[in-house]
């Protein structure tokens, strides 16, 4: 799991790879509420893609 800001639409997205489900990584996602600052899970883009989180993992 992986936290990034979405450029595109100004909000944070949380990325994750093929599986587990998406309410599986909503849940897991809770534990992270005290430990990111401003964290709303409210406004989060859930994106399931190894794709794009390999992408954005790569070194630049």
């Amino acid at each position: 799991m992986l936290f990034r800001h979405n450029r595109a639409t100004k909000r944070p997205a949380c990325i994750w790879g093929d599986t587990p489900k998406p309410e599986i990584m909503r849940a897991r996602a809770y534990t992270y509420l005290g430990r990111i600052t401003g964290l709303d899970l409210k406004g989060v883009d859930w994106i399931n893609s190894d794709r794009v989180l390999a992408a954005v993992n790569r070194p630049r």
